[in-house]
């Protein structure tokens, strides 16, 4: 009978084993540290481990984390359980949905979803983005004028353009990053937009955004306007909802096309719903559905204004 015991106890425990959920750690940045026995050891970009883990983030730390098809984003200092970090991040966010069929309805080009559930979780595990991540072009294809027969030189980003679009996102942020030294003014801006654009199609929204920050602008790169754009998604994503407005701000400035001007206003409108501000809510919808009522984005606005 002790045998029999003995062996139920052993299925249950390989049985419980097998279910566990492994983490992987996709990105790093600061001290990032995890409970083994009473100690703490430093974490590091491949590591993974079970959900029973407990993390800790220093002042200015982050981590990305991953684990069955379910994406978890740490930003602010203290203790995490990652079961329950997990658990939460499972729920995700309406913001996101709301973001990705505005983005379609604005014509941002190919809209695959990223196979991976994507959510997050800031401060004290407060539920945070979205469910899915997008892949999409940001920009326009600074090479789809052509250059058959004309004597301008080839754009030096067509390669790294084309490996993006074929998906081969892991290799476009690398020639981005090789093109950095490149003698163009523009270079180092263009390279990190790329760079940043494809490490978010592969969901990884926190090496993205630093990529973004650390970059300096410039204006007269092709790229310029749709990295507003693409930083006002990775905020949103990131339930940083006051930097996702300084973003959707400049991406919808005066001058910008009408399409990007309402589009700009409905995903603001987002971020002042999830701020409880309903009264600037509905002057952005307002304002959206004033630009041109007849457009899919003026439909849109209309609808969220219950007209």
């Amino acid at each position: 009978m002790k045998a029999k015991l003995f062996v139920l106890v052993f299925a249950g425990c390989a049985f419980l084993a097998a279910a566990q959920q492994v983490v992987q750690v996709d990105w790093v940045e600061g001290n990032v540290e995890r409970m083994v026995g009473s100690a703490w050891r430093a974490v590091d970009i491949g590591d993974s481990f079970g959900t029973d883990t407990t993390l800790r983030l220093a002042k200015g730390a982050s981590a990305e984390l991953s684990s069955g098809g379910v994406r978890v984003r740490l930003t602010a200092p203290g203790t995490y359980k990652l079961a329950e970090a997990f658990t939460k991040a499972k729920g995700g966010s309406p913001a996101s949905d709301t973001a990705a069929k505005i983005a379609k309805l604005a014509g941002k080009g190919d809209y695959n979803l990223v196979t991976a559930t994507t959510a997050g979780v800031r401060g004290e595990l407060q539920g945070g983005p979205p469910p899915t991540s997008l892949q999409w072009d940001e920009g326009q294809d600074p090479a789809s004028s052509g250059t058959g027969g004309s004597a301008e030189p080839e754009d030096p980003y067509t390669p790294v353009i084309a490996l993006y679009n074929q998906g081969n996102f892991q290799q476009a942020a690398k020639a981005a990053r090789d093109l950095r030294l490149s003698a163009a003014p523009q270079a180092a801006f263009r390279s990190a937009y790329w760079e940043a654009a494809s490490f978010y199609a592969q969901g990884l929204a926190l090496p993205a955004i630093r990529t973004l920050e650390k970059a300096t602008r410039e204006p007269s790169a092709p790229e310029y306007r749709a990295a507003d754009f693409l930083a006002a998604r990775i905020w949103m994503d990131l339930a940083d909802w006051n930097k996702a407005l300084a973003a959707l701000g400049r991406y919808g400035s005066p001058e910008a096309p009408l399409e990007d001007r309402q589009a700009s206003l409905i995903l603001s409108s987002v971020c002042y719903d999830s701020l409880k501000k309903k009264a600037d809510s509905r002057k952005a919808l307002e304002a959206a559905l004033a630009l041109d009522p007849a457009s899919d984005l003026g439909k849109e606005a209309a609808a969220r204004l219950g007209r």
